[in-house]
């Protein structure tokens, strides 16, 4: 009995101690099992953050584009356009000629004339799209007509009508006046001519568009200016093309007329 209690004895020591270092070792395979799942939920969570973060910064970059479109596209756009326009109602003015003769007689006679029927126009300027709808700017404006050339600023609006770039534009401003007809024009004698009137003022210019993805615009103006000294309408409707195409033909104008002016010139010296 007293072996058997003995052996019973050691037998329940090495059941304790054989149990103490399995609970032990599970235990410590716990906490590693914790431990890993801990850390990989760490670094799941800091990857989530940082990609996060990398979006945002990404996001908060301000996007600006040469051709126009809505947000989110472009924060900022550059405009450069190039455009024709056809006079369909042009004011009139009344000249009049005066010839003194010598001793004292004079000759008087007037006629009518037209405002310039055709324009050339180039912009240049910048919106910001305020939002997805709209589009606020300015520009610079230079033409080119048959009576000279025309220097203009305008404010510009425009107004997104879907997400495709279809839009439309607004502008407004003043431009220097292109034509001083309508002016007494007198002729006093063989040696002196002066005009009575000085040049007129300057002009309001306005236009509405319908802009196809700042490539093409079918497009409505009118100018106010003073003519035969009263504020008469030009209006005119015309095409005018924005971005790429608005380079393609600057180069392509000004090309014909370089070889126009060269042709010109080799004609000239024969």
């Amino acid at each position: 009995m007293l072996i058997d209690r003995a052996g019973t004895t050691e037998y329940l020591r090495f059941v304790i101690s054989f149990t103490a270092r399995q609970i032990l070792r599970l235990k410590l395979v716990t906490n590693f099992t914790a431990a890993l799942a801990l850390a990989m939920c760490w670094r799941a969570t800091a990857a989530r953050a940082q990609d996060t973060t990398i979006k945002s910064l990404n996001n908060s970059e301000t996007k600006y584009c040469w051709r126009g479109q809505p947000k989110p596209a472009c924060d900022g756009f550059l405009l450069t356009e190039f455009g024709y326009y056809r006079s369909i109602v042009q004011p009139t003015a009344t000249v009049t000629y005066s010839y003194e003769t010598y001793p004292d007689s004079t000759q008087r006679f007037s006629y009518e004339v037209r405002d310039t029927p055709w324009n050339f126009t180039w912009e240049v300027g910048g919106m910001v799209n305020a939002n997805a709808r709209n589009a606020l700017g300015a520009s610079v404006l230079l033409g080119a007509n048959s009576d000279g050339g025309t220097v203009g600023i305008k404010a510009r609006y425009r107004r997104w009508l879907n997400s495709e770039g279809i839009a439309l534009d607004i502008g407004a401003g003043v431009r220097t006046s292109q034509s001083d007809r309508g002016t007494n024009y007198v002729y006093l004698g063989p040696s002196s001519t002066t005009y009575t009137d000085q040049a007129p003022p300057a002009a309001f210019t306005g236009d509405i568009a319908i802009n196809a993805r700042d490539y093409v615009s079918l497009i409505a103006r009118v100018d106010i200016s003073k003519f035969d000294n009263r504020y008469q309408p030009n209006i005119s409707l015309g095409i005018r093309a924005g971005s790429i195409p608005a380079v393609i033909g600057t180069g392509a104008l000004a090309t014909t007329y370089a070889a126009l002016i060269t042709l010109f010139l080799f004609t000239w010296n024969d």
